[in-house]
């Protein structure tokens, strides 16, 4: 036996474990999201589902939907202790971020970013500020009806001039024609 031959049969247990060290696959279900550390069954390459652990960055959490893709890393080369270290679905994968740009989203067009000119929100939903938040957050173009029962209050008209009263049940109706530049709700 030649010294070559002696080396290959010395690495070849090693190349085997190293070939099966990470896989990918598809969630063939969605997470289970019950316990302290997720898991979802995974469909692999080689066509067989997994339970797996899956872990993910503090702070940020979320369910993957069924069919997403993940990378699984099977520890020690052994496919009976696999982890998924990476999670992402294509189908709904936001494009177009410039460089430095994050965003956070899902499969029903919600999205926030943060951009180099700022935080954009967009949803087809509610927005919600804190646990039972009651004041609304409205945008230019949307109606509104202010309701004053008491008390003083100044009005600004389309065409700058500045009206002060004092209201006795006093209901004011319209539509918002520009917003401002900042978004603030307080309780």
């Amino acid at each position: 036996m030649s010294v070559r031959d002696i080396v290959i049969e010395i690495v070849r247990p090693l190349a085997r474990r190293l070939d099966g060290l990470v896989s990918r696959g598809t969630l063939s279900r969605g997470v289970d999201d019950a316990a302290k550390l997720q898991s979802a069954q995974v469909r692999g390459l080689d066509g067989a589902d997994d339970q797996v652990e899956r872990f993910q960055q503090y702070g940020l959490s979320s369910a993957p939907l069924q069919g997403a893709e993940v990378v699984v890393v099977n520890i020690g080369g052994a496919s009976d202790h696999q982890v998924i270290i990476a999670c992402d679905d294509r189908r709904y994968r936001l494009r177009g971020l410039e460089a430095g740009e994050v965003a956070l989203y899902d499969d029903q067009e919600q999205v926030v970013i943060l951009s180099r000119d700022g935080v954009e929100i967009r949803t087809p939903h509610e927005i919600r500020l804190g646990e039972g938040a009651s004041l609304g957050v409205a945008r230019a173009g949307d109606a509104v009806e202010i309701e004053v029962l008491t008390g003083e209050i100044t009005v600004q008209t389309s065409d700058g001039s500045i009206t002060s009263a004092n209201a006795a049940a006093l209901t004011l109706s319209g539509t918002i024609t520009s917003a401002s530049s900042r978004v603030k709700a307080v309780d």
